[in-house]
C-alpha cells in the first residue's frame, strides 16, 4: 500500500499532514478503508488538524456515556503482508 500525504507546519502542533492519495495493496485493505476499520491519521479529525502521520486500526470502545477511540499504528498490510509506503510532500 502506498500513502500520499501533504506535510505543512501547523499551528496547534509542529506538523500537520493530509492525506492525498493511496494505492491500495489488496482488495480486502480497500474494503477496510472503506469501512474505517482502517484509515490515515486521527479517526474523525479533520484533516487541518490530523497530526498522526500513520497509517492505524481503529477500534471502538462504546460505553453509555459515549464511545471510546483506539489506533494502533501498523506499518504491514494486515491482510496480505505488504509494507505500508507513506511518502510526505512538503507544503508551506
Amino acid at each position: 500500500m502506498k500513502i500520499i500525504t501533504i506535510r505543512r507546519k501547523g499551528t496547534i502542533s509542529s506538523w500537520v499532514y493530509a492525506m492525498d492519495s493511496e494505492i491500495f495493496c489488496c482488495d480486502e485493505m480497500k474494503t477496510a478503508w472503506g469501512e474505517y476499520a482502517i484509515g490515515f491519521g486521527e479517526y474523525a479529525v479533520d484533516r487541518l488538524f490530523n497530526c498522526d502521520p500513520c497509517v492505524n486500526i481503529y477500534r471502538c470502545y462504546p460505553y453509555p456515556e459515549g464511545a471510546v477511540w483506539d489506533m494502533y499504528p501498523i506499518q504491514f498490510c494486515p491482510f496480505c503482508s505488504q509494507k505500508i509506503e507513506i511518502t510526505y510532500e512538503e507544503q508551506s
